[in-house]
């Protein structure tokens, strides 16, 4: 079913979503804000309805210009000012505790840091934007389950400059590397902010990715791949390579990862130990 209609926003869903109202069927509709209006493609997915804004006729005084073109991706609450979002997510909140009567009473402490703060993301791939042909890059999936993927120049802004870097470093390496976007199925970066490293794991749709060398990517210090098979589109192991497992070599007095060995070709010295929690070598695992 796809239906054009004009509605206007009451009230907001707990994924940021705006609610409309359609033939009494709830349509959630991503970047728009309590009090606006406007004209809506709505369609209709696996019982859910989900709406387009094709035109906004009515501005809310809290929007506000997003960071990133693509925010309906990683976060719709980018497109309205923080003490709006504050509050919205604040009334999700005390919603969901009001279910149980037993629950606690709900609080909200607002955020120090609007950007930057995570410390996951996982990026898809992609070597075309729309009908044209652009070298291998970073990508989010568009909202709404279609099969677009948008290209990330510079990354995401809910990530540090750190995790971009390592993201877009690896990516780089891939694209030299002569892969494209069908041999590659996602790049997970983590980070831990208390020791300020990063681990990258790279699951690929291709069986075989020929070794390439991360030791030049600073912060990194740890690096996996795996082969993910194609029959889902979740990022989950099929199977490992000793040889693309480049684990962390960390030290009994330090908890965190320490720097990159590869376990195919150097030896942890006495005294420390190797290990990747992905994979199973070992213990050690990034700090949180």
């Amino acid at each position: 079913m796809h239906k054009t209609f004009a509605a206007k926003i009451e009230r907001m869903s707990h994924d940021g979503s705006a609610l409309a109202e359609l033939e009494g069927n709830q349509v959630h509709i991503h970047g728009m804000l309590p009090g606006e209006e406007g004209v809506i493609d709505a369609t209709r997915k696996n019982k859910v309805y989900q709406g387009v804004l094709k035109e906004l006729t009515k501005a809310s005084p809290s929007r506000k210009t997003p960071e990133e073109l693509h925010y309906l991706s990683c976060s719709p609450w980018q497109v309205m000012e923080y003490p709006l979002q504050a509050e919205l997510k604040h009334a999700v909140i005390s919603e969901l505790f009001s279910y149980h009567t037993d629950a606690p009473k709900s609080g909200f402490t607002p955020a120090a840091q609007f950007y930057g703060y995570r410390t996951k993301v996982e990026f898809s791939f992609c070597d075309r934007d729309g009908d044209t042909e652009i070298p291998l890059s970073l990508a989010f999936h568009e909202r709404g389950g279609g099969v677009r993927r948008l290209p990330l120049p510079k990354g995401c802004a809910l990530v540090s400059d750190a995790m971009n870097r390592v993201a877009l470093a690896i990516v780089e390496k891939l694209r030299a590397e002569g892969y494209t976007a069908r041999d590659l199925k996602t790049l997970v970066v983590r980070e831990s902010k208390s020791e300020g490293e990063l681990l990258a794991i790279l699951y690929a749709k291709r069986e075989e990715i020929k070794e390439f060398n991360v030791d030049d990517i600073p912060g990194l210090v740890g690096f996996l791949v795996f082969h993910s098979t194609e029959k889902s589109p979740a990022s989950i192991p099929s199977r490992w390579s000793e040889a693309q497992c480049v684990v962390a070599r960390l030290p009994a007095s330090r908890s965190g990862w320490g720097s990159a060995t590869s376990p195919a070709s150097r030896t942890a010295p006495a005294g420390s130990r190797t290990g990747c929690r992905s994979c199973g070598r070992g213990a050690s695992r990034l700090a949180a």
